[in-house]
């Protein structure tokens, strides 16, 4: 534990310590007192029948997903009424930085799914369901992309033992494999799509699917138009015309993204992994937040929003391969 958690744990226990005077005090008296107590960096809050963690982030944090917040912070996984809870108002781990480690993050990426088949591309459901419930097992916590991104930019903290869960549009069986799988989890993820494959011919996902994938807290990236490799000039393809042809890749999904879901997305993952500088240049003019490889590792807080690295899950991967892919710190600059 650094000397900065250290200070801020004295000082939140001092608050508790005051507030639980403050309540007998109150109580003595047979005056209504307050059951908050507020500073700065902290809330100290005597919890209610009807306070839930949830109810306590949402109403302290604005915000009900960091409930992992006060359960971590106060060692607890639930409150009753009565219970004292302290509140951390800022966050007071930015980065992960703690003495001798930084905290690291891994994403996953899934490229097939079955009800029954199990190959070196495509994991059939009862493996894929036994991969979400390790996670679970491990006390491991799925977050959102957006929120994965907040850690990588020093605006809010992560669980401790936080993990990204992404998927490379594989068609009909990520409707109707991966998503129940997800929803009977309640994990975020993200599909990133490919939209001149949105069909909904053969296997092909339709926009109904994604759109309902959507509204249900299913991120949905980009994923190109074609699923070109962009780093590759096609035939007798000039300069101009590849940087031309580069950046409609770009545009002309996010034109139909709109159309179809009322939105944009932010964040992108290259097909086949491929990018380079001029790539990544056309990614921040049209404004794209971050952009995801198939390079393998785990991501540090300073690690380049446009070359995030995801782990791919291949279908006949085991169990005991599927816990190596789960590094949550590093030392120094290795991993």
């Amino acid at each position: 534990m650094n000397s900065k958690t250290l200070r801020h744990i004295l000082l939140a226990t001092l608050l508790m310590v005051i507030a639980l005077a403050i309540v007998g005090c109150g109580s003595q008296r047979s005056t209504r007192v307050s059951p908050t107590r507020t500073s700065k960096s902290y809330s100290v809050v005597k919890a209610t029948s009807k306070d839930t963690l949830k109810t306590l982030a949402n109403r302290y944090m604005e915000d009900p997903e960091k409930a992992w917040i006060i359960a971590a912070y106060n060692r607890i996984d639930s409150v009753k009424e009565g219970d004292i809870v302290i509140i951390p108002r800022t966050p007071l781990n930015l980065g992960g930085i703690q003495d001798g480690r930084l905290q690291t993050i891994p994403v996953l990426t899934y490229s097939g799914f079955s009800e029954d088949v199990s190959d070196a591309i495509t994991i059939k459901r009862t493996d894929f369901v036994a991969q979400m419930q390790y996670l679970k097992d491990k006390g491991y916590t799925p977050v959102a992309l957006d929120r994965f991104y907040d850690f990588l930019e020093f605006k809010e903290q992560a669980p401790e033992k936080a993990v990204v869960i992404t998927i490379d549009d594989v068609g009909q069986s990520t409707f109707s494999v991966a998503f129940p799988v997800l929803q009977q989890f309640g994990y975020p993820a993200t599909v990133f799509v490919a939209t001149d494959l949105v069909s909904g011919k053969g296997n092909a996902l339709d926009w109904d699917q994604i759109r309902q994938m959507h509204e249900s807290g299913i991120g949905i990236g980009h994923r190109t138009k074609t699923l070109r490799n962009l780093t590759r000039r096609l035939g007798d393809e000039t300069f101009e015309d590849y940087i031309i042809a580069v950046d409609r890749e770009m545009t002309v999904p996010s034109l139909q993204f709109k159309t179809e879901l009322s939105m944009a997305p932010e964040f992108f993952a290259y097909p086949f992994g491929a990018t380079n500088e001029l790539v990544i240049s056309l990614l921040k003019k049209n404004k794209f937040r971050g952009a995801l490889t198939l390079s393998k590792g785990s991501n540090p807080f300073f690690t380049n929003n446009y070359l995030v690295k995801r782990n791919p899950v291949p279908g006949n991967m085991s169990l005991a391969e599927f816990e190596k892919l789960f590094v949550f710190s590093q030392k120094g600059e290795s991993q």
